[in-house]
């Protein structure tokens, strides 16, 4: 399966340049198991998906925020202290349970009624952790395409690193 996904435009003024954004939106489970519509961007120099508390509380996700949970953060944004979860992600039907870190990084301030109106209002971060493991993924001047890594294609690409001697990946 492949999906195409058009880049969102992005002008910087500071910078005088365009920088086209990959965007998806994705269903994400919440505590009582229905799914909400979230918009994550695709940030191909992060190692885990992470999503604020704050959102994550607005959108009434699952996570375990007990002490023995609790991990340092670090971004582009500074550093801080957050939760090691999963959340469950579903795109074109098929559900992914994936490494979610649930960030108490400083977020602006915005009540959860306008993120919950107005989902391009905060973003999360799209990890490699897990969605990398799912979905083979590109990046080109107008579009982001996925394309899913089926048993047989996961099973075609393994064997064909261990023909090539690659060494063995250690997937999440």
């Amino acid at each position: 399966m492949k999906i195409k996904i058009p880049l969102v435009r992005r002008y910087s003024r500071r910078f005088g340049c365009g920088c086209p954004r990959a965007e998806i939106v994705m269903e994400v489970r919440t505590r009582d198991g229905d799914f909400v519509s979230m918009r994550f961007i695709l940030d191909t120099g992060s190692d885990i998906t992470t999503i604020s508390v704050a959102r994550a509380r607005a959108f009434d996700l699952e996570f375990d925020d007990a002490p023995e949970n609790e991990v340092d953060i670090t971004g582009s944004t500074g550093r801080g202290r957050g939760y090691r979860d999963a959340m469950t992600a579903r795109i074109q039907g098929m559900e992914f349970r994936w490494p979610c870190a649930f960030s108490n990084l400083p977020v602006r301030e915005e009540s959860p009624s306008a993120q919950l109106s107005e989902p391009r209002s905060r973003h999360s971060l799209l990890g490699r952790a897990g969605f990398q493991n799912d979905w083979e993924f590109c990046i080109d001047d107008y579009f982001l395409t996925l394309v899913y890594r089926s048993r047989f294609r996961r099973w075609w690409k393994a064997l064909w690193r261990k023909l090539r001697g690659y060494p063995p990946i250690n997937n999440c």
